[in-house]
């Protein structure tokens, strides 16, 4: 594998798709009731619901779970998280997580998330480094 290309881990495509069902069922709901009923707040708060389900597929979508390239580990999130591989001490893998321990913050890493050949080439990036490993 070559080193110096980045690695991009994807999240699931059933679990985004199911995500993006959900939202646009649940937006169409809150709209087609809010138009039935437009004296009832609560129906807003559905559409409400909807566009934040949208909202966090979309930006699942474009900016996939985690990118490794030669030097860090970055988790994309609302707030992301990156790590300096060089920093990493320990990696703690559990059934459906696996956690990544440097000096100052762990990211945990949820296996059930990733996309099958993803999670093949993460496990295979992270057994390149010598460090030790716990399992639990």
């Amino acid at each position: 594998m070559n080193r110096t290309t980045n690695v991009i881990i994807y999240y699931q495509k059933r679990k985004l798709k199911y995500q993006l069902i959900s939202g646009i069922s649940i937006l169409a709901m809150g709209i087609v009731i809010a138009r039935l009923d437009p004296t009832s707040v609560i129906y807003y708060i559905w559409i409400l619901f909807g566009l934040l389900q949208i909202s966090s597929w979309y930006y699942k979508n474009n900016y996939q779970y985690l990118v490794i390239n030669k030097y860090t580990i970055t988790k994309k999130s609302l707030f992301p998280r990156s790590l300096k591989l060089r920093e990493l001490k320990a990696i703690r893998k559990f059934k459906s997580s696996c956690i990544l321990e440097p000096n100052h913050r762990k990211i945990k890493i949820v296996k059930d998330l990733i996309e099958n050949d993803s999670l093949y080439r993460l496990t295979e990036r992270l057994y390149a480094f010598e460090i030790k490993y716990g399992q639990t």
